[in-house]
């Protein structure tokens, strides 16, 4: 069970005016699951009940989140407080960073700073069992 829903809502439920360029804002407020924003706008609601596996990839550069229906890969620096916050079912908003957003912004804190963020539909096994061949 996934739910797609509107970017808007969840600017205004989770992001401040100052805070608008963080790409990872944790969960304050009690919600079911993550909130996942990519790039182009389009967003996803994932039960944290349906995580099955949390994995850093490649040192803290790839963060791949194996749900019972889909995996959700995650690229960018410093995703070790997203790892953490999903691997205990508090997992907040994730947004991709846009390239109109002011960079120099976004990479001057110690916050997470996300390139990318990939939904992939498959069967639990499937998602499971995905070629770690790349850890480091």
């Amino acid at each position: 069970m996934i739910f797609r829903i509107s970017t808007q809502t969840i600017l205004n439920l989770d992001y401040k005016e100052e805070n608008i360029m963080s790409c990872y804002k944790p969960r304050t407020a009690p919600r079911i699951g993550g909130v996942f924003i990519a790039g182009d706008g389009s967003s996803r609601l994932i039960p944290d009940q349906l995580l099955h596996d949390a994995k850093l990839v490649k040192g803290s550069e790839l963060l791949r989140l194996c749900y019972s229906s889909c995996a959700v890969e995650i690229s960018g620096n410093r995703l070790e407080k997203i790892f953490d916050d999903a691997a205990v079912g508090k997992l907040g908003t994730v947004k991709a960073h846009i390239p109109a957003d002011d960079e120099k912004a976004v990479n001057s804190t110690s916050d997470p700073f996300i390139k990318s963020i990939l939904h992939v539909p498959m069967s639990p096994v499937a998602a499971s069992n995905l070629e770690t061949s790349d850890e480091a």
